[in-house]
């Protein structure tokens, strides 16, 4: 087990508010959602516009997430799924605010809901395992946990992209502050992975 993030397991406090907001184009395809009910699950709203793209686009940046495992859509010979910043900032983007043990005060972070994204390479399996840049990897995350805490793969902190030293360039995120179980369960902070690099669906 690394160190980055893997000591921490005090439940955190506040509230956490999820707004959903997105303007994105898949290839003849142009979505726009302006609105979102506050009633509205923001992963049932943000799933209704992504689908499992017919051709993965290479990356032309510097690769900063890489998904395999039980994927239909890869862009390598080695089906492999890879992602540069600019691709990840093409899918719907969605805001959550959430407090850490970490960070002072309130954080902002922004980025796709891994439902989604995982939706997008078309992904068959009932769970993922999560690696991080300095080899600490999660337990088993249940598919049901992503529906059910809209778990999200950040890019951005704050209205800024997140590099290495800001515990970037991705990060997973869970709303933690909008859950009280996700609050008083020690193993949450073990799945609030930082320096996120890979993604395994099994």
């Amino acid at each position: 087990m690394g160190f980055f993030g893997r000591i921490f397991m005090i439940p955190l406090l506040a509230s956490t508010f999820i707004t959903l907001f997105a303007s994105v184009s898949f290839a003849d395809n142009s979505v726009s959602l302006n609105s979102v009910s506050d009633s509205a699950s923001p992963s049932t709203v943000a799933s209704r516009v992504v689908t499992m793209i017919e051709h993965l686009e290479k990356p032309t940046g510097r690769v900063i997430l890489s998904i395999k495992g039980k994927i239909k859509q890869t862009n390598s010979d080695d089906g492999v799924a890879r992602f540069d910043r600019e691709m990840l900032a093409k899918l719907p983007q969605q805001t959550v605010k959430t407090t850490e043990l970490w960070s002072d005060g309130m954080q902002e972070f922004e980025g796709v809901l891994l439902t989604d994204l995982l939706k997008y390479v078309g992904a068959t399996g009932n769970y993922i395992v999560a690696y991080a840049l300095d080899g600490y990897d999660t337990d088993p995350i249940p598919l049901t946990d992503l529906d059910k805490y809209s778990v999200l793969v950040a890019i951005k902190n704050n209205g800024h992209y997140m590099r290495i030293r800001d515990k970037g360039p991705v990060r997973l995120v869970y709303p933690v502050d909008d859950f009280p179980e996700l609050q008083k369960d020690p193993k949450t902070q073990y799945k609030l992975i930082w320096h996120l690099r890979t993604l395994t669906v099994n």
